[in-house]
């Protein structure tokens, strides 16, 4: 699967898929935030050559011939690393890739922390197929502890370089407040009426795997080439922000990670240079 950042209009991230280009761009999820009963429907079925009224009746989803929720839950589902997807003349081909699978036997129903943080991470990780969201934690939380809606707009168009509107972050926004498929992370929380405040993500010790996983896709994004790191290309590159942490938080995290022998710190410098053991990522969850 191949991405391609496309500057028009808007800044839409391509996915080719087989026969057809479908795409992410700012208003993808048609105003729809992902919903966890819906999400967790796309964990229990396969689908080949369906259509979306199909699929949406499979699963109990409600949609129609112009718009409607499967397709936005199809992408959101797609994004998190639980499915993945092919489209040819509106048929729909799906299945659960390998964590999607393993995710579906230990919490199918997406309510432990462990799960929805990594739902997050895929949201927002470098080069996320979600550009808004990628943005809002990776990008725009290393520079604001609050924010209102209209400065995280204007950071958008200014960005690039072109109009963004309230319905293209509301699905963004609804996702952690409002009993929203990630509220319980509590890293964006509404403290006025249009204010908002980022949080932290827990750091849990018997976590470890997950954080391997977070640490090693990152840096696989970064560059598959390399086993060898320093801290600072973590924090230029915003992994601590897209969990909220600081950078004792991430030397803590790092600790975790080297104590259960994902990797080996060199600490005598002042940029801490690391090691990785392993860079097939799915193996570090489900082993």
């Amino acid at each position: 699967m191949q991405m391609i950042l496309v500057l028009q209009n808007i800044y839409i991230t391509t996915l080719k898929n087989i026969g057809v280009n479908l795409s992410y761009n700012f208003n993808f999820h048609l105003s729809f935030k992902p919903e966890t009963s819906h999400m967790s429907e796309f964990l229990k079925y396969k689908f080949e050559n369906e259509t979306k009224e199909n699929i949406g009746r499979r699963l109990g989803i409600a949609t129609g011939s112009s718009s409607g929720k499967v397709v936005p839950m199809m992408l959101y589902c797609a994004a998190a690393n639980l499915i993945s997807y092919t489209a040819n003349n509106q048929l729909y081909s799906v299945e659960q890739t390998t964590l999607g699978n393993y995710i579906k036997e230990i919490d199918p129903s997406l309510e432990s922390y462990d799960v929805k943080t990594f739902i997050h991470y895929n949201f927002c990780t470098f080069n996320s197929k979600m550009t808004v969201w990628e943005l809002l934690f990776r990008q725009f939380a290393s520079h604001y502890k609050c924010f209102s809606r209209s400065v995280f707009l204007t950071h958008i168009s200014d960005k690039y370089q072109t109009k963004i509107y309230n319905k293209s972050i509301t699905p963004v926004i609804k996702t952690y407040i409002d009993d929203g498929l990630l509220t319980d992370l509590n890293i964006l929380t509404q403290c006025k009426k249009d204010k908002y405040e980022f949080g932290r993500i827990r750091i849990v010790q018997n976590s470890a795997k997950w954080y391997a996983f977070y640490l090693y896709d990152f840096l696989k994004r970064l560059d598959s080439t390399k086993r060898d790191f320093h801290l600072s290309d973590l924090k230029s590159n915003g992994f601590h922000s897209i969990f909220g942490w600081n950078g004792d938080d991430l030397f803590a995290v790092m600790d975790i990670l080297e104590n259960n022998g994902y990797i080996c710190m060199d600490k005598q410098y002042n940029d801490t240079y690391f090691t990785i053991y392993d860079l097939v990522t799915d193996n570090i969850v489900i082993k």
